[in-house]
């Protein structure tokens, strides 16, 4: 139920702007913690912290990915573009400047 309120409506540049900007600072911070992490150190514990920071915003981001390709009227099979890396960037980067689709209500 809560995963379906997440999937729906439409997000506009601004909303899409900001979770891509957390997304970015959430992979600073996961590339800082991978690259001082140690198999043969105690801190194994940072690849625990680097996997969680991975995880936690993941359903979200994509929530607001499928939500602003329905306010560009784009097909949501176009998340996937996501999961290439280098082809995602530019992907998000179209996402956060494309002007949204108007909607016409029918009187």
């Amino acid at each position: 139920m809560i995963l379906k309120k997440m999937f729906s409506g439409r997000a506009g540049r601004i909303e899409f702007l900001i979770y891509f900007f957390f997304e970015i600072i959430a992979q600073i911070t996961m590339f800082y913690l991978s690259n001082h992490t140690s198999l043969y150190d105690k801190t194994i514990i940072y690849m625990f912290y680097t996997y969680l920071i991975f995880l936690i915003p993941f359903i979200p981001i994509q929530a607001v990915t499928t939500r602003r390709l329905r306010d560009l009227k784009i097909n949501g099979g176009w998340i996937f573009l996501n999961f290439i890396p280098g082809i995602n960037v530019l992907f998000k980067i179209y996402l956060s400047f494309a002007k949204g689709k108007l909607i016409k209500i029918a009187e």
